[in-house]
């Protein structure tokens, strides 16, 4: 179990993060703005330089979405490696989804009744458990 200081440490380490993510996606904000082309004055005629505008904002800011995105799954994925009990979980998952890929589920099955020999833990025994009765 982990103890106030870790816990006081990963909070910390995820308003870091956040902050770093956030910074992340304003500099590529503002780099998107620095080499835009240059903005015209508006003439009944430029109507089109308007609507290319609004598209590239458009564009660039489904990038910056796709971005957070990004980030907020290396967050995650960050936070459950710190967990080991919750990265066993998730390669459980993985080892599941790879011999489905293989047309081999029952290799899953092996594993899975392995880890219930080899583990206490009551998280990865029930996770083990709703797996084998899948």
């Amino acid at each position: 179990m982990p103890t106030l200081h870790q816990n006081t440490e990963r909070n910390i380490n995820r308003k870091y993060r956040a902050g770093a993510v956030t910074g992340a996606i304003a500099a590529v904000f503002a780099l998107a703005l620095m080499f835009a082309p240059p903005s015209y004055a508006q003439k009944p005629d430029d109507d089109h330089i308007v609507r290319e505008k609004i598209t590239q904002m458009q564009q660039i800011h489904k990038l910056l979405g796709s971005l957070q995105g990004f980030f907020d799954i290396v967050i995650t994925l960050h936070t459950v490696a710190d967990d080991p009990e919750k990265a066993a979980i998730l390669q459980m998952h993985q080892i599941e989804n790879v011999y489905k890929k293989k047309g081999e589920p029952e290799k899953a099955v092996i594993v899975f009744q392995q880890v219930l020999k080899d583990t206490r833990n009551p998280a990865i025994r029930n996770v083990a458990y709703l797996k084998l009765a899948d």
